[in-house]
């Protein structure tokens, strides 16, 4: 989950604009981590958001957490609630389509994998894994492996 934030929109004309753009531009992904509407935020903000970052662009981003940043303001339309969960933000979740799935959820596994009602086992294509040794899963959605003819 993510902050979504308003485009940077600084112009390009003065020069101290131009540079708000750069540096609102570089840190969007930063920004994008902080849970906060502030437009302008705390060193302590900043080191929060740095700290939901993978370890690679974690130091990286610790290091600048000194510069201004110039988030946007939050949109309207946010992909989690993070204002009311913080510690949502950073973390991969599954988002719904924002239109109707005219499809069946969670999607059927193909045959030849074995299926589960086990919801740990819906999140990818491989479902339960291989149709067990000796045994069939002939058909989409088997959820019960069959014996081999």
């Amino acid at each position: 989950c993510e902050v979504y934030r308003e485009a940077c929109s600084y112009p390009s004309y003065p020069q101290s604009e131009a540079e708000k753009q750069a540096a609102c531009l570089e840190h969007r992904s930063d920004c994008a981590l902080t849970e906060s509407d502030a437009t302008e935020l705390s060193s302590d903000k900043k080191e929060a958001a740095c700290r939901r970052h993978d370890t690679d662009k974690e130091e990286a981003c610790l290091e600048l957490v000194e510069d201004p940043w110039y988030c946007q303001n939050a949109t309207n339309v946010q992909p989690c609630n993070w204002k009311d969960d913080s510690s949502l933000l950073g973390v991969n979740l599954y988002q719904l389509p924002l239109l109707p799935v005219d499809e069946e959820f969670p999607f059927a596994c193909a045959a030849g994998l074995l299926g589960s009602a086990d919801p740990k086992e819906q999140s990818s294509s491989n479902c339960a894994g291989r149709c067990p040794a000796g045994s069939q899963c002939p058909t989409e959605a088997t959820s019960e492996a069959l014996p081999c003819d």
